[in-house]
């Protein structure tokens, strides 16, 4: 009888020790976490798709479910009210706007950016356009640039290059359609003469001959274009959050090491044929996107590799928004930054 207790008992320990280990992780029998993820079909939401892909989220106990959009604005609006957990695209005057009322989307990771030699956004415009003498950025006073909605990161973007060519933001006309897919029919139908387009459509209308290139926008603007924030009644669940994170941020390293580090000195198509990583990669947001891996080689946008939020540029954007009358109250940018869980994530990945 001794014996048998004895050994009920090391068996005990053993299971127990087995818990201990990769305690970062869910519980295998425990139910995943459904998190409603709203995102654009854009190569900078590639984290998230790599993190769907190859299991990650599932590891941590996360389910996410996919809500798409076609416009940041309305992300933003549904993760302050909680309808979706979490929201990723770009940061809006409106995102501003609903922390500033107190229904806060909080900052939490980075989700692309704007650098040199790594833009995402395009400043383009239509072949008329271009025959008509628009070369530059200057050139475009009097013109109609595509739009979203008012306060839009497109708006942001082109304020800035039209500020650094010496013009008002008020020089050009803006059209404001509500949707990335009317913008890209009204640019190409040419209803408008021009607009910032992101990746990996602006690839794939450059390389068909649809639009003139004006300038890359990161090689004039150092901008953190959109994040991943948390809609308030999720980021009080630090537990989910966390692991959250943790997925994400081994998704953003799959991205960075695979499109930026140590890539080789070849063209896009040879880096397909012959990089297994990069093509894995390509692959998985060209499924997501809807585009041809081929287009989407051939501009992949900045994304840090660990996903940190440039909250420098947060205060900068929030002081240009007020600035220029597309928010009615102030905002101090640690209102709306809320990095813990990924500092929590990130310590325990190291």
């Amino acid at each position: 009888m001794k014996e048998i207790l004895w050994r009920l008992l090391a068996l005990c320990l053993g299971i127990l020790m087995l818990a201990g280990c990769g305690q970062e992780s869910a519980s295998p029998s425990a139910a995943p976490i459904p998190v409603k993820v709203g995102m654009l079909r854009l190569a900078s939401s590639a984290p998230l798709f790599i993190g769907i892909e190859k299991g990650y989220f599932a590891e941590e106990g996360i389910a996410p479910e996919p809500v798409w959009f076609d416009a940041a604005q309305p992300i933003a609006v549904a993760t302050a009210s909680n309808a979706i957990d979490v929201g990723a695209t770009g940061l809006t005057a409106g995102l501003y706007n609903l922390a500033a009322a107190g229904q806060v989307p909080y900052l939490v990771a980075d989700k692309g950016r704007e650098v040199p030699e790594h833009s995402g956004s395009f400043l383009v415009v239509t072949p008329q356009a271009y025959a008509a003498g628009v070369h530059e950025v200057k050139d475009l006073a009097g013109k109609t640039l595509g739009n979203t909605q008012a306060g839009s990161t497109y708006q942001y973007m082109a304020g800035h290059l039209l500020e650094q060519a010496g013009l008002d933001r008020t020089a050009v006309n803006y059209a404001n359609l509500g949707k990335v897919s009317a913008v890209l029919a009204a640019l190409t139908s040419g209803q408008i003469d021009g607009a910032i387009v992101n990746e990996p459509f602006a690839s794939q209308l450059l390389e068909s001959g649809q639009v003139k290139l004006l300038t890359p926008v990161g090689e004039r603007l150092t901008y953190q274009t959109s994040a991943v924030f948390y809609a308030p009644r999720f980021a009080q669940n630090n537990d989910a959050g966390k692991r959250f994170m943790r997925a994400y941020i081994r998704a953003c390293r799959d991205y960075y090491d695979a499109v930026f580090a140590d890539a080789p000195a070849m063209t896009p198509a040879k880096r397909l044929e012959t990089d297994a990583r990069f093509r894995e990669v390509v692959e998985i947001i060209s499924r997501y996107t809807q585009t041809p891996a081929a287009d989407v080689s051939r501009s992949l946008p900045y994304i840090d590799r660990d996903g940190k939020l440039a909250t420098d540029d947060i205060a900068k954007q929030i002081a240009w928004y007020r600035a220029n009358g597309f928010m009615e109250h102030d905002l101090a940018a640690e209102a709306c930054i809320r990095t813990q869980s990924w500092q929590a994530a990130y310590d325990s990945l190291k």
